[in-house]
Order: C-alpha cells, then structure tokens, then sequence
C-alpha cells in the first residue's frame, strides 16, 4: 500500500494575515484610545474610592493621619521655620483649593487639590504595545507651599509614603481584555477568517 500525502495551500497566505492581525491590525487608532483613556480613568475612580492597585489587587490607600485629618478640617496649619515644623492654630490657605467634588478631611483618596489624579494621562507605544499611566506636569503652587513639584514625583512621594495607586485591578484588566477580544473578532471577520 502506498503513502499517501497531502498538501495544503494557501496556509503561509493565512499565517502571514493572521500575524499581521495580530501585530498591525488590532491596536487601531480607536481601540488604543479606547483602551488609555478606559485605563486612566479606571485608574482614578478606583483611588478616589480610597483603594490603590498593586500588582492587580485593591487595597485600602494607607490611612491619613490625625494631624494631616486637623489640617484637612481647618484645624491647624503646619509651617517649617528654622527647620522646625510649627503648627499654627488657624486654617491653612490650601484650604481653599481643595477638589470640591471629591475631597473629605477625614479620608485617605489622594484627593485633595485634585491636581495629581486630574494629571494621570495615557501614552502608548505602537511598536511594543505598551501603555503607560502615569501623572504628568507640573502642579499648580498652592498657597503657603515653597516649591513647585511635578505630579509625577508626588505619585513617588504617596506610593512611598503607603498609598501606592498607578495600578489596573483585575475588573478594569478583564474589561480591557474583552475591549481587545471584541477587536480582534472584528478583524477575523473583516479578513473573512470568522463568519
């Protein structure tokens, strides 16, 4: 009895698509917008509930304390003079710029002045397929403070301090991912490989 062979064709046509698919095809200027902008406010709903995000698991944003809790209430205000820090028993000025909408004295949401969560943008790199979150410029100098920093050393200062929060919890990943599959079943069926 003799061997018998059998010979597809067509299939390096097929791999060749389905890798350009996978590669080109699928990160379209829509879904990558989509996907970041998703992302980064994912980012900041999840930390204005008081939790952060590390290696995707929520965790409750490191209690404030009682004398940052008297400033938040307007207590107090704390000034450095001569290398002493001195409380002062009247409202501090930065007070005033508080985020109205999210802000609580007593509650620990990196929301104070609003400016570090409202700086959180996207950027994505098309050839490795990366998107970064991260805080981005300088901040507004608020009343009573002595330098300008930029928001993305104050992300620093926090997540060192025990509010770490650049982060996607495992809802926004699988949210993301079914942005992603709902991608990839259009471009299946856009190149006739799904019906």
């Amino acid at each position: 009895m003799g061997k018998t062979k059998v010979t597809f064709s067509g299939l390096n046509k097929i791999r060749k698509l389905t890798k350009r698919i996978f590669d080109k095809d699928i990160f379209t200027n829509r879904l990558v917008k989509e996907v970041g902008l998703f992302s980064q406010e994912r980012v900041k709903a999840v930390t204005r509930t008081g939790y952060g995000v590390t290696n995707s698991k929520k965790k409750k944003l490191k209690r404030l304390s009682n004398s940052y809790k008297d400033m938040r209430r307007g207590a107090v205000k704390f000034r450095t003079v001569n290398g002493a820090v001195i409380p002062f028993q009247e409202p501090d000025e930065r007070i005033q710029e508080v985020d109205k909408k999210f802000f609580e004295p007593d509650f620990s949401n990196l929301t104070f002045s609003g400016q570090l969560l409202e700086s959180i943008k996207y950027t994505y790199n098309r050839a490795k397929h990366i998107f970064t979150i991260q805080p981005t410029g300088k901040r507004k100098k608020l009343p009573g403070e002595s330098k300008t920093l930029t928001n993305k050393k104050v992300a620093e200062y926090v997540a060192k301090g025990g509010r770490p929060f650049l982060g996607i919890d495992k809802k926004g990943a699988k949210t993301i991912a079914n942005m992603i599959k709902r991608e990839i079943r259009a471009q299946l069926r856009k190149n006739n490989l799904k019906k």
